[in-house]
């Protein structure tokens, strides 16, 4: 009884190990997307008249509908599959709508069908002046932590 208990729990281990959901391969073609508040993606967001807060209308135009050759790198410095909005993670002072970043990745793809997975990296801060931006900055810093990770993740600067 015993053997049969433990080969049911093997069999049952490899099954559940084989549907795991692999990690999606590391985009070829990175995009950095740093700036403002309008990189950071502000479309959709309103105001809300009765509370007074912020929020996302989740309305997503064609040209922002997730696609199997789009990745981002996340927060935690992982490629997932792009969805908005991008900056989610990223950009905290504020409600993340829609940007530019999608309809750009979208705009490539339709001209280039070829052209292989792209992968977005978002960075913007709304409000950050340029001179937040400056090498030795924490923006710099952390823009360059994020590069570097695309990069090594095996990702390739664009063509």
């Amino acid at each position: 009884m015993l053997r049969v208990l433990f080969l049911v729990f093997l069999l049952a281990s490899a099954q559940s190990g084989s549907l795991q959901k692999e990690a999606p391969p590391a985009p070829h073609n990175i995009f950095i997307l740093a700036g403002q508040s309008n990189m950071s993606a502000r479309g959709g967001v309103e105001l809300n008249a009765t509370t007074g807060f912020l929020y996302w209308d989740g309305i997503l135009p064609p040209e922002c509908q997730p696609n199997a050759s789009i990745f981002r790198l996340d927060a935690d410095l992982k490629w997932v599959q792009a969805t908005e909005p991008l900056h989610d993670g990223i950009d905290t002072t504020l409600i993340n709508g829609v940007g530019p970043g999608m309809p750009f990745a979208h705009e490539i793809l339709h001209l280039k069908p070829d052209y292989g997975t792209i992968g977005l990296v978002p960075c913007a801060l709304s409000g950050s002046s340029i001179k937040r931006w400056q090498r030795g900055s924490p923006l710099y810093d952390r823009l360059m932590r994020r590069v570097n990770a695309a990069v090594e993740s095996g990702g390739l600067t664009p063509r």
